[in-house]
């Protein structure tokens, strides 16, 4: 019998150990030989504990040492700006913090993630203003993290600082479900205020660390601001409200603020407010029509910061498109959105976390975790009603809920056999329907928990269900293929099955939404840890915790970017068991993830770039305008506004566009193709005749002229949902030096160029496709990744001087996005090679495509290979490359979109709207 306490006991000593050697010498080494030396000297003091504690102890201490995690950055605007808060902290003191660090270290975070927090707190505090000054302020920042990563440790160490330094108040809204609200509150309560602020009264978290002056609750565990039998604000101690962004609930509290707590001459409150946005991008956002009249939850929040003279507005998002798109030229009193004028901090994520660019892209070190359930179309279609119902369940979910047995049984072999497990299910909106599959669902856990209970430990190998569980252990957990740094799993299969059924026997299923949650998902009722299969919509989906989640089951048509990323519940810390977690999802699905972890990926690149600038928060806003993602782009306006127009701001200079989109008629195919290869025929005097000087060998037209290009450029044609055709005017009309001389290349495979493309032999590169839009009427390169190049494609055209020089710029921008967990620097993005500053001629790609089979039987792919054989044409697309040189004029233009092409832009249907969850539906109305 394992003895949990003898583990965490060692845990604890050994920290200890850690931090007292590295106090007494700061460059010592902590390796595996001074863990264990540390182990055997601790493991003295605890007279049974066994080897296997013991060892179980060391692995979970050499996982937290191993944990890196690099400095987040701020961008700050210099007019504001004012550096206070270190000559503050002198007088003041920390007592709130200390108190607080303390009890991040008894949760067991590393050290020197906890060093990081104190960095990352310190650099906001400095950023927001003094709250003893004279004069009256009113900042409004951002903090961008990671989905699932830990924002909430981040901003109640703000608030502790805070405290520390003189803020009086302090507001923290979270999303729109009291669930999560509460969940927030249980934080703030233990991280913050000391005492367990629902009837018991309890003493929790930081309180039983020190006994610090009271922080009085104006909300609860049990219940949101209510404005009966409130007393005034406190005038010598801080206030707490946690509260949900409700219209009536941030309604009453301004009513209330307004009219019991204002000063009767100044009409303002003289207390320093620190409000704190969760999730800032859901709901906050001004969605009206007109931004002088805006949306009753963003009203609401600038209604309450103006009641103060002293306010500080900082929102905490890890999606923050819709927020940068907020305008910042909405400047006036009667117009003062929540741009984050003064301040933008990016928060950097610690080596263990597991994100959406680790995940989806291919190269990705969780990629493992990806698995496809598309078979679920024919089942419950993704278009489906509230009356439809899951009548069985497909191969792909049957997979994966044998796959949350075994990962209970393997974490159970690996001693975690208290922690909480959790399986997410998340295929409908409608609550009926996840009601009905909940139903379908328990009939096959109940099944396998009976054949496990009697077959598994005896000769079982005929039964088909014990079968199918050995192969998928072993198509999981054993098969190096999916990345043999990692598999195959030490557990045996003889081990897996001793303990499976008291592994799976007390597997809960329960569906969860908005009115289900506080009772369905208590987990603070199993001290020995729950074991759930949680099936839900928007409310399980997005912001509430699922606790120790191994499996991801997710089936969702939504093309709106943020409202994709916050759903991925599946990110997050998995210490232990990152090897056990899987996530089921579309292949549209993984494309989108990926199209938005690469955007991502890139928007803090340029906070990074940009900080080393010395730039404004608003010039990141403008570059963020400036982006050629345009589905991006127009997810963000549609958050920001519901307009039947939308201005499109660009900015050419370091950016990549490509026509990923073609016309599937073959007339238009081979038009272009005629076109181009007419164009290549009279240019070839600028054909590189020597590809050995070239860094990628590949047919290369070197400084050609523009009017050469103007002359390609006008004689193709794209559709224009690709977003190209303003570009390419600006760039025609525009007298830039940059647009002078351009490179233009073919892209081909190097070996086997035995195909005549006009005078140049290529070997074409292969792309997977689909038929996309409203009627099927365009190819999409790639399906839903919509690529047509690679990385190595962003640096052709350079000879290999030219390389050499961009190459040193691209490796200072690879190391500002940190190292991998083996230490080597990240790979390196196309947009990296367009954005060095030194002077290269801007690019065209032309890829001549041959379209590739579809491998599956699915309906829409039998569509495809049809596609195929009736048409045997190149599908030609291209890419234009401009880069950012250092002292160049930028070239910078505006225009519209109507509401037709935004539709057509996110592939969805002309005369239908992107529907809200029935959950959504529910809470949004709820107080």
């Amino acid at each position: 019998m394992i003895n949990n306490s003898n583990i965490e006991n060692l845990e604890t000593y050994i920290d200890t150990g850690i931090s007292v050697a590295k106090s007494n010498d700061e460059s010592v080494v902590i390796d595996e030989y001074r863990i264990n030396e540390l182990a055997d000297l601790y493991s003295k003091f605890i007279p049974d504990i066994t080897d296997e504690e013991k060892n179980k102890a060391i692995i979970n201490i050499q996982q937290k040492v191993d944990i890196v995690m690099d400095k987040g950055v701020t961008l700050r605007d210099k007019d504001t700006y004012k550096k206070w808060y270190e000559a503050a902290l002198a007088e003041r003191g920390n007592d709130y913090w200390d108190r607080y660090k303390r009890y991040l270290k008894k949760q067991k975070l590393p050290t020197n993630v906890i060093d990081n927090i104190d960095d990352i707190s310190m650099q906001i505090m400095d950023s927001l203003a003094d709250p003893l000054s004279e004069e009256a302020f009113n900042r409004k920042g951002l903090v961008i993290g990671s989905v699932q990563s830990g924002k909430t440790s981040n901003y109640i160490a703000l608030m502790n600082k805070a405290m520390d330094s003189g803020y009086k108040v302090f507001i923290i809204l979270t999303g729109t479900i009291e669930k999560l609200r509460v969940q927030t509150q249980s934080r703030v309560d233990e991280g913050f205020i000391g005492k367990d602020s629902s009837q018991t009264q309890k003493i929790v978290g930081v309180g039983l660390e020190k006994e610090l002056d009271l922080i009085p609750a104006f909300t609860s565990t049990d219940n949101d601001f209510s404005s009966r039998d409130r007393v005034p604000l406190y005038q010598d101690v801080a206030s707490v409200f946690v509260i949900k962004k409700n219209k009536h609930v941030l309604e009453k509290l301004g009513s209330w603020l307004k009219n019991n707590n204002t000063n009767g001459e100044t009409s303002k409150i003289e207390l320093p407010l620190l409000l704190i946005d969760d999730e800032a991008d859901n709901a906050s956002i001004n969605t009206s029509q007109d931004s002088d009249d805006p949306t009753t939850i963003n009203k609401s929040i600038r209604k309450i910061l103006k009641l103060f003279s002293k306010s500080s507005y900082v929102g905490f998002t890890a999606t923050p498109f819709a927020n940068i798109f907020i305008n910042p030229q909405l400047d006036e009193e009667e117009k003062d959105d929540l741009f984050p004028r003064d301040f933008i901090t990016l928060l950097e994520q610690p080596s263990n976390y597991v994100g959406p660019y680790d995940m989806y892209m291919e190269n990705g070190k969780y990629n493992y975790m990806i698995r496809y359930n598309d078979d679920l179309e024919e089942l419950l279609p993704l278009k489906h009603s509230k009356t439809d119902y899951l009548s069985h369940l497909p191969k792909s979910l049957q997979d994966s809920i044998i796959t949350f047995f075994l990962a209970n049984a393997i974490r159970d072999l690996r001693l975690d056999n208290k922690k909480h497990r959790s399986m997410l299910i998340h295929i409908s909106r409608f609550i009926d329907v996840q009601n009905y599959a909940r139903g379908t669902i328990s009939n096959y856990v109940k099944t396998l928990q009976t054949e496990i209970k009697h077959y598994i430990l005896s000769d079982g190998s005929e039964r088909p269900t014990i079968s199918r569980i050995k192969k998928v252990f072993e198509n999981e957990f054993k098969n190096k293929q999916l990345d043999d740094s990692v598999f195959p799993i030490k557990e045996s299969w003889d081990e897996v099955r001793g303990v499976l059924y008291e592994s799976v026997r007390n597997i809960q299923i329960r569906v969860v939404n908005s009115g289900t949650a506080a009772q369905n998902l208590n987990y603070e009722d199993y001290p020995n840890g729950l074991r759930i299969i949680a099936i839900g919509g928007l409310s399980l989906a997005r912001g509430l915790t699922l606790e120790g989640l191994m499996t991801s089951y997710f089936y969702r048509n939504t093309k709106m970017y943020d409202t994709l990323m916050q759903m991925g519940r599946w990110f997050g810390y998995r210490d232990g068991y990152q090897d056990l977690c899987r996530l089921w999802t579309s292949e549209e699905s993984e494309g989108w993830y990926a199209h938005i972890a690469e955007a991502t990926q890139q928007l803090g690149l340029d906070i990074r770039r940009m900080h080393a600038q010395r730039k404004r928060p608003i010039e990141f806003g403008l570059r963020v305008l400036s982006s050629q993602d345009m589905p991006l782009i127009v997810t963000a306006l549609n958050k920001k506004r519901s307009s039947k127009k939308a201005k499109i701001y660009r900015e050419l200079n370091g950016t990549i566009m490509e026509t990923t989109l073609l016309e599937k008629y073959p007339d238009k195919l081979e038009a272009n193709n005629l076109s181009i290869t007419s164009w290549l025929e009279s240019n070839l005097k600028y054909l590189v005749k020597d590809e050995s000087i070239l860094q990628s060998k590949a047919p290369t037209f070197k400084d050609v002229p523009k009017s050469e290009i103007e002359n390609l450029l006008v004689s193709t044609s794209f559709p224009r949902i690709n977003g190209h055709e303003e570009a390419i005017q600006e760039l025609l009309t525009q007298n830039n030096p940059i647009l002078d001389y351009w490179d233009v290349v073919i892209a081909t495979q190097i070996k086997d160029r035995n195909l005549d493309f006009g005078p140049i032999k290529i070997n074409p590169h292969r792309r997977s496709f689909d038929l996309f839009g409203d009627k099927n009427n365009y190819i999409r390169m790639n399906r839903s990744k919509k690529r047509l190049g690679t990385v190595a494609y962003s640096y052709a055209g350079l000879t290999k001087e030219e390389y050499k020089k961009i190459k040193i710029s691209v490796d200072d921008q690879r190391k500002l996005l940190g190292k991998t967990k083996s230490g080597s620097l990240k790979a390196a993005s196309d947009y990296m090679y367009f954005n060095s500053g030194i002077k290269r001629n801007p690019q065209i790609v032309i890829y001549p495509i041959k379209l590739k089979n579809a491998d599956s039987d699915r309906v829409d792919h039998k569509e495809i290979n049809e596609y195929v054989k009736e048409n045997q044409n190149l599908a030609t697309g291209i890419s234009i490359g401009i880069p950012e040189i250092n002292n160049s004029n930028n070239i910078r233009y505006e225009y519209e979109i109507n509401d037709i092409y935004q539709r057509e832009l996110l592939g969805i249907p002309l005369d239908s709207d992107e529907p809200d969850d029935e959950d959504d539906e529910f809470l949004l109305n709820w107080n």
